[in-house]
């Protein structure tokens, strides 16, 4: 009885979180190239955290974000790989089917192309289970000057609902110089 009644209190928290108004902030990452809206709750991780929380990297990608309480995160990179812009949508698909070999639990609930400030998108986003916990993960990606420009999002399943409108405007709000 106890259980149920802290998921009720934590669901009644999610929502409330949820209405709650976002805001946001201009960042600007790759030499002022890239301009993308953030949402204030997110927060530059400090070289600590990161060597915490991927300990695997041997470079830090440009935009390496984190809320308070490290449910969620945003991390932008600008790759080295060349993919024409008429490719995006192979180069998706492509990401795709590589992260569900190696998540074979992945369930891909959204895909597709947008458009925004003249400029193509790929997006791509799903749930699986890290350490038994639900996990929405988001990417989305555009060619800037030949190259990959890759953001992925990651957050608890259950917040999902209040970042997925978050993340239409941080996308959007994408300016490329």
């Amino acid at each position: 009885m106890r259980r149920i009644f802290i998921l009720i209190i934590v669901l009644i928290s999610f929502s409330c979180f949820g209405s709650a108004q976002v805001k946001f902030v201009e960042t600007s990452i790759i030499n002022n190239k890239v301009h993308i809206l953030i949402p204030t709750t997110l927060r530059t991780m400090t070289k600590e955290e990161i060597t915490k929380y991927f300990p695997h990297w041997t470079e830090t990608p440009e935009l390496v974000l984190m809320d308070s309480t490290g449910d969620a995160s945003l991390i932008g990179d600008y790759t080295p790989e060349e993919v024409p812009e008429k490719e995006l949508s192979g180069y998706k698909d492509f990401q795709m089917s590589e992260l569900k070999k190696i998540h074979p639990d992945l369930e891909w609930v959204q895909n597709g192309i947008k458009t925004a400030n003249q400029r193509k998108i790929a997006f791509f986003g799903g749930i699986s289970k890290v350490e038994e916990q639900e996990v929405y993960s988001y990417y989305f990606i555009t060619i800037l000057q030949g190259k990959v420009l890759l953001f992925t999002f990651n957050c608890n399943g259950l917040s999902r609902p209040t970042w997925e409108k978050a993340l239409d405007k941080i996308v959007t709000s994408l300016k490329l110089k």
